[in-house]
């Protein structure tokens, strides 16, 4: 993609392509995490032990806890931090309230809760944007969010022009004050010489 063609999506809705590869890419670098996290706590138990090291943490909750508290912080954490995840900064997207302003941290939680029960219900809730003008998720609707393209490389809160611009562009292009009609040109006979 092209800078000119980036400048044009800049502030336009996230599709589901852009949004799902994003998504892919955040729960593969989520579960490398994880997994990353598991090893090195069962290497320290075994050498605190004295054990031989295994990676079975099949008898505790302990991959589940981790696996839910480090989803909420991974997610939510970074939409309500950097205003986008991993993938999502990887794809250009950035999460922002309707009015283009950043999302809290209770925001971003509702968003999280909403989109983890959208796609435990066979996904309906995420391809809800497939149908919404705003191409909005279930967790959107129900935050008041949307995902929007942002290629900056930065990783922080829209701007106030950035924030304007987005809100101009959901409600459409702002009114123009009326141009002044012009000032009458004084009448010309032309049978009278000049």
């Amino acid at each position: 993609m092209t800078g000119n063609e980036r400048d044009e999506r800049a502030g336009h809705y996230a599709g589901i392509i852009s949004r799902s590869a994003a998504f892919v890419l955040d729960a593969v670098a989520f579960t490398l995490g994880v997994l990353g996290a598991l090893f090195v706590m069962s290497a320290v138990v075994a050498l605190i032990k004295g054990d031989p090291f295994t990676m079975q943490t099949t008898e505790s909750a302990l991959p589940e806890a981790m696996f839910l508290v480090g989803s909420i912080v991974y997610f939510a954490g970074a939409w309500w931090i950097f205003g986008r995840t991993l993938g999502e900064a990887v794809f250009g997207l950035r999460v922002v309230r309707s009015d283009g302003r950043r999302v809290g941290l209770g925001r971003s939680l509702v968003r999280f809760l909403f989109m983890t029960l959208g796609l435990t219900m066979l996904g309906l809730g995420y391809l809800w944007m497939l149908v919404d003008r705003r191409r909005r998720t279930w967790g959107d609707i129900v935050a008041r969010t949307v995902v929007v393209y942002d290629f900056g490389a930065d990783l922080v809160p829209l701007t106030s022009a950035e924030a304007r611009a987005l809100a101009e562009a959901e409600s459409g292009p702002p009114s123009l004050p009326p141009s002044p009609s012009p000032a009458p040109s004084p009448a010309v006979d032309p049978s009278v010489p000049g």
